[in-house]
Formats: structure tokens, C-alpha cells, sequence
């Protein structure tokens, strides 16, 4: 019955602030806060405001110390990070171990020889201004915007998960008291792994609400100067924007991911933030682990020259090549700004693809480009529809529309693949779209696919 809600307020430059908050879901569909009151204003559809009303002082969220009302600066997630800045685990990669949490990739003043100036773009900065900037990002008031006259204290701040929705995973625990994980993306660049557990003792190592790490990849420290100055001229940032995708694998099945062969994975695209793919391996949440990089465009990874900004959520499932059943990701070839001005249909540059990746490596299966598919001449920046039609767990079929209006079908021949190749054959089978302004219809969303069975036709 957790109920977690990313949530955000706009503001007029580029720093917005958000949070993540936990309620209670009632058997009736009914918000509950923490004091068992209904969180939700009727009239208005948001969290209660605060009141001077004792039966209905307004909504009180979990891991907060005092009724946060619909504030969205306090409690939550944010209200829970570390008040010594030294104690919370911010963590980038940068090559070198795959360890998150090895030393040469925390993001921080004493790994200076690593997180340097040309990595911040702030090459002018002097060392001062360079260091302040480093605190800034672990989340340190040097500002001292409480007005508390301390500038070494916590700023409990998250900024804005926009898109990315909580995703939670259950390591273990009881049914009574669940060992949660929840992950969610920002607009300061961070992946946070939270604890949604409500007990700190055996294998909980974080308090309810504390947060296990905050990821940033490398390619958003440089606009970590962006933030840090709020220049009220500056538009809204973007930094890992995109939905969470996990594989949890589960070996035995007992609901309890601390046997050897147990593990969770961790995917997440960048919508507006970028055009990469990250994977994380999150199975042990105080020493994450960087599994793989994919990036797009020119210079990025071989085999995605198409791949635009990362909107798609990836989808797990399976594929079968040769005798051997491997675990893929499907996703769009994500957006390509142009159509952020585009008033008609209008063909793309970037963005036009379907990608089939292995899972663990990220290699390419196999992927749909303008070069082998000559209808392909709009991104997809929508999430894709796999679907399995036999009942063995291995997906048959995927479905995608595209940026102009276009449907797309492929079907995925397991029966006739080999180790190396996976036949896959498809096109467009409607368009809903033409050339007048009108008429200029586009796919954001991945389509809804009904599996029937017709017996009638069966002799």
C-alpha cells in the first residue's frame, strides 16, 4: 500500500526543485498521509494545504518531521538527506573502476585530481570558486540560503524528477515491512536509489526515507555551473529526465534478492538531458556498480548514429537466437528537436530507429534505420510495445509509432535466428498523419496491442 510521488514545482530559471514523497493507498483508491487523514484535496486535486483546522491541519507525508502540507521542499526524500554532507554518497564514472563507489568517482573536493575544473567547465574558476561549486552540487548551503548563518550545513535539496516517475524494488523483508529500494531520475543530473524501508536494523543499512546514493554521469558536470549560478536569464535544465526500466532477477523465486545469482539492473534514458543509455547495477545499494554506456549521434557509440535524444523507455523481455534465449532491451530511436518547431509534417535527421539491445553488454541485436527500412524517415521518441503471442516469454511482435504519424509492426522470427543474427521483419501498417498543419499528427506514446484468439477459423 506505499504510495510515492515525484513531485516539482517551475520556476523562471533553471533550477526547479522537487522531491519524492510517500502516502498510503486505502483499499478505495483513497490517499491516506501518515496521521491516516485523506492527503488530497477534493476541490483542488493537490496534497492538502496547511490549515489551522486540529482534525484537518493538512497532509503529512512520510519521512517528514512536521506536517509538510503541499510545501514541496519539505520532508520527503529531501528533508532526509544527510546534514553532513560527508555522509551522503554522490558518485559519477569516469572510466576507470566500474565501482561507483571506488574513490576516483565521487563527486568531490578531495577527488580534485579527478573531478576537475575542465569536467565542470568552469576552467576559469579559482580554486575557491571551484570548491564552492563541488559542495554546491553534494547538496552544502554555501550560499547559506536558510539564512542560518552557517555555511557547512545541508540545503535538502533535490531538483525536479519532471518525467521520471519512482520506480521501487523489493530486495526482501517481510510482508509487513518490505526491504524497498525507490530509484528516480532529476533535472540536476542525479539517479537516486532512496530506502523506503521502515526498519534500520539487519540488512536495512539506511533509515526510511535516507538516501543510498545519488549517480550522475559524466557527460552532465558540465552543466553543473548552470545550476550553481541560477542565472534567472537561463531557461530550464535538463539532466536524467527519462523513465527507469530494472530487470530483477530473482533466481529461486523467493522474494528475497541476497542469494548469490540474484540481482537488479538498473536502465534510464535522458529525455531532454542527452542522447545516452545508462546501466546500472544496483544490487548492492552502497556499492552500485556502472554496467554500460550506449551514446548516439556522431562520435557517440558504433552502431547508434541515429539515436537522438533518449525519450523511449526501454522494455525488457527476451529474444531467442539459435538455441540460446537472451535477455534484450527494446526502444525507440528517440527525438529529434526539429519537431520541437515543426508546424507540418517534417522528415528528421536523427531519431529515426528501433534498437534491440542485449541487456547485460548493451551490444546491438539488431536495429530499424532509414538504411534497411525506407519508410523510416521520422523519430520515434515513444516507448515501445513488445508483445509475446505464443505464451513462451519470448517476444514475437513490436509496435511503435513515429513522429509522423506513422504505425509500425515488426515481427521477430525466433524459430529461424542463429547466434549471431536475429531475423526481424516488419513496416509500416497505418498512417494517420498528411501534410496540412491540421493534420499533423505525432506519436509520443506507445500504442496499447490486444491479443486475441479466434477459434471460429480453426477447422
Amino acid at each position: 500500500d506505499e504510495l510515492y510521488f515525484s513531485v516539482f514545482k517551475p520556476e523562471t530559471g533553471p533550477v526547479w526543485k522537487g522531491n519524492l514523497k510517500r502516502y498510503r493507498l486505502g483499499s478505495d483508491g483513497t490517499v491516506y498521509d501518515r496521521a491516516g487523514r485523506t492527503a488530497i484535496d477534493p476541490e483542488t486535486g493537490f496534497f492538502k494545504s496547511r490549515s489551522n483546522n486540529p482534525a484537518d491541519p493538512g497532509a503529512w507525508s512520510w519521512w517528514s518531521d512536521d506536517i509538510d502540507a503541499n510545501d514541496i521542499h519539505l520532508g520527503g526524500a529531501a528533508e532526509n538527506l544527510p546534514n553532513n554532507s560527508d555522509d551522503r554518497n554522490v558518485f559519477t564514472y569516469l572510466g576507470g573502476s566500474s565501482n561507483l563507489s571506488d574513490d576516483s568517482n565521487e563527486i568531490s573536493y578531495d577527488n580534485a585530481d579527478n573531478i576537475t575544473k575542465e569536467l565542470l567547465e568552469y576552467t576559469e574558476a579559482t580554486d575557491e570558486e571551484y570548491k564552492l561549486l563541488l559542495d554546491w552540487i553534494r547538496d552544502i548551503d554555501v550560499f547559506d540560503t536558510d539564512n542560518d548563518n552557517s555555511y557547512t550545513d545541508t540545503r535538502h535539496t533535490i531538483m525536479d524528477p519532471l518525467h521520471s516517475a519512482p520506480v521501487v524494488v523489493i530486495y526482501g523483508g517481510t510482508d509487513e515491512n518490505p526491504d524497498t529500494a525507490i530509484f528516480f531520475g532529476d533535472n540536476q543530473g542525479f539517479i537516486h536509489a532512496i530506502n523506503g524501508s521502515n526498519s534500520t536494523s539487519g540488512t536495512y543499512t539506511k533509515g526510511q526515507g535516507d538516501e543510498y546514493f545519488a549517480f550522475m554521469p559524466k557527460e552532465l558536470l558540465g552543466m553543473q555551473k548552470t545550476l550553481f549560478e541560477d542565472s534567472q536569464a537561463v531557461e530550464h535544465t535538463y539532466g536524467m529526465d527519462g523513465s527507469i526500466t530494472t530487470w530483477v532477477n530473482d533466481e529461486n523465486n523467493d522474494n528475497d534478492l541476497y542469494d548469490s545469482n540474484d540481482f537488479v539492473y538498473l536502465y534510464s534514458g535522458m529525455r531532454r538531458g542527452g542522447n545516452s543509455y545508462y546501466a546500472l547495477d544496483v544490487t548492492e545499494r552502497d556499492a552500485p556498480e556502472f554496467l554500460w554506456q550506449i551514446t548516439g549521434g556522431t562520435g557517440g557509440t558504433s552502431g547508434f548514429e541515429e539515436l537522438g535524444q533518449t525519450w523511449s523507455k526501454p522494455v525488457k523481455t527476451k529474444v531467442r537466437m539459435g538455441s540460446t534465449v537472451r535477455e534484450v532491451l527494446i526502444f525507440g530511436g528517440g527525438y529529434d528537436t526539429n519537431q520541437d518547431l515543426a508546424t507540418t509534417r517534417s522528415e528528421d535527421s536523427i531519431g529515426r530507429a528501433v534498437y534491440i539491445v542485449d541487456a547485460e553488454t548493451g551490444e546491438k541485436i539488431w536495429s530499424a534505420t532509414p538504411s534497411n527500412f525506407s519508410d523510416m524517415k521520422y523519430s520515434i521518441p515513444s516507448d515501445v510495445k513488445a508483445i509475446d503471442v505464443n505464451a513462451d516469454r519470448i517476444a514475437d511482435q513490436i509496435y511503435v509509432g513515429d513522429m509522423g504519424g506513422q504505425v509500425w509492426r515488426f515481427d521477430i522470427d525466433n524459430n529461424r535466428s542463429s547466434s549471431s543474427t536475429l531475423p526481424v521483419h516488419g513496416g509500416v501498417i497505418a498512417s494517420v498523419s498528411d501534410t496540412g498543419t491540421e493534420n499533423n499528427r505525432r506519436f509520443y506514446h506507445a500504442p496499447d496491442v490486444s491479443v486475441l484468439s479466434d477459434s471460429s477459423s480453426l477447422t
